[in-house]
């Protein structure tokens, strides 16, 4: 992913694998944040796990398929945080399928998009070339990010449809945040985890206080990781 970038020749944005050159290196920081990252992920796919095990237990499970779940992120950048995902929930006992959407205005989006969709395959393509994206478990929609998930309400009203996590690094002005923060509500499991990175931003932070105060999330107690992350359940 780091030579995808690279070769792009423009400057990378920061993110969970990589340093914002724009501010002082933290390498003992930033890897306490993907720690918390990594927990926030796992504890999703448990919290969508033991919710559906009684009704997958007589589905798709006893066919000897696993069951699909849908993970959401928002702000794909070079796809660091997209392949962590990817990775940690490969040989979960269910299916995981992720959406990134991204303005993919950087040159390297499409193509670091491009290696994942190859290498995390659906179980139906095992063993298969993946020329088509839909025989991935990643997909990259391109474009307004508040708009893609309107557009997707309408397709996912019914709950197992909706996402089981939603992990938001997108617009970092609180208009903005917020609108992709009220989007996501919408075609969100309700009591799934919601991730929102670079709350020690000002005016992320005060997106995610209204958000709060309007009473869709409910924040969940600092311990796991605070740093740079706000992490609740979706009400």
């Amino acid at each position: 992913m780091l030579a995808i970038s690279s070769q792009s020749g423009e400057s990378r944005e920061g993110g969970l694998m990589v340093p914002d050159g724009r501010f002082p290196l933290d390498v003992e920081g930033l890897a306490e944040k993907r720690e918390c990252f990594v927990g926030a992920v796992l504890k999703a796919l448990e919290m969508v796990v033991q919710s559906n095990v009684a009704t997958w237990q007589h589905g798709a499970w006893e066919n000897g398929k696993r069951a699909v779940v849908h993970f959401l992120e928002v702000g794909f950048n070079a796809g660091h945080s997209a392949a962590m995902i990817l990775a940690i929930t490969e040989n979960s006992p269910v299916e995981v399928r992720l959406t990134s959407l991204d303005l993919c205005h950087h040159g390297y989006s499409r193509p670091a998009a491009e290696h994942l969709r190859g290498r995390f395959l659906r179980d139906e393509a095992a063993g298969r070339s993946a020329e088509r994206g839909q025989e991935s478990r990643h997909e990259l929609l391109c474009g307004d990010s508040s708009e893609s998930m309107a557009g997707m309400a309408d397709s996912r009203d019914r709950e197992r449809e909706k996402f089981g996590l939603v992990f938001i690094d997108g617009d970092h002005f609180v208009e903005g945040a917020l609108r992709d923060l009220r989007a996501a509500r919408r075609i969100a499991r309700q009591g799934s985890i919601v991730i929102v990175d670079d709350c020690n931003d000002r005016e992320v932070d005060e997106a995610w206080e209204v958000i709060v105060a309007e009473g869709a999330i409910l924040p969940l107690e600092p311990g796991l990781c605070w740093r740079g992350l706000c992490i609740g359940t979706w009400t």
